[in-house]
């Protein structure tokens, strides 16, 4: 699993790419899952394929999209998330992180 940290200002959009190398299949299903914390029951915000997440056409590589009126009303904190596939009945997550929001000027 690969960990990586993001810093967006409130407000604004996040774009990003997730390569599958040396990939034997990809997944039938991919999502983002946006929380206050682990434990939390509720998502502050969930992509999926083809809302938000988007495969990129001849590679192995998926483009993730978090648009800028879904980070407007954000408070100030450091939330975590995870992206995870689905195989089958198979559920992998494969990074996970930080996404730091910080004020707009």
């Amino acid at each position: 699993m690969v960990n990586k940290n993001f810093t967006l200002t409130r407000g604004n959009s996040l774009q990003f790419r997730v390569n599958f190398v040396d990939a034997d299949s990809l997944p039938e299903q991919i999502y983002f899952i946006l929380k206050d914390k682990s434990s939390d029951t509720t998502k502050i915000l969930e992509l999926s394929l083809d809302d938000g997440i988007t495969k990129v056409e001849d590679l192995d590589s998926y483009d993730f999209y978090i648009a800028a009126e879904d980070t407007e009303d954000l408070e100030l904190l450091n939330y975590i998330y995870q992206i995870y596939v689905v195989y089958g009945s198979d559920v992998e997550t494969i990074v996970e992180g930080k996404l730091i929001i910080t004020p707009e000027l």
